[in-house]
């Protein structure tokens, strides 16, 4: 009896934030974004056109996004050795000039 109890009450405080915060009915005066790329094809539901976009060319762009993010963060694990690397061989030599130029590239590489 709590559950169905607390499902309400929070129903009623969901409803009470959504007219507060001006979120009733926004659904119906919201635009498509204009970068949304899709097919005006008519709703399987009512009949009204509605924009589309396939699956197929959804996962080809998640594939894609998820390759260049990968891309970028190998990229910065590569720098990072790089610095490393160039920082422990001048430390190796007494270099104190190669941990001062290591230290403004990992700023660098931080920005």
């Amino acid at each position: 009896i709590w559950a169905a109890i607390l499902s309400l009450r929070w129903q009623v405080f969901q409803d009470k934030l959504a007219l507060r915060w001006g979120m009733v009915g926004f659904e119906k005066d919201e635009l498509p974004r204009p970068q949304f790329k899709g097919t005006v094809i008519a709703s399987p539901i009512n009949g009204t056109p509605e924009i589309f976009f396939p699956a197929r060319g959804r996962r080809r762009q998640i594939v894609l996004s998820t390759l260049i993010s990968a891309l970028v963060v190998f990229l910065d694990l590569l720098f990072i050795w790089g610095v490393n690397e160039y920082r422990d061989e001048g430390a190796k030599n007494g270099d104190q000039t190669r941990a001062t130029i290591a230290s403004f590239l990992n700023a660098i590489g931080i920005q």
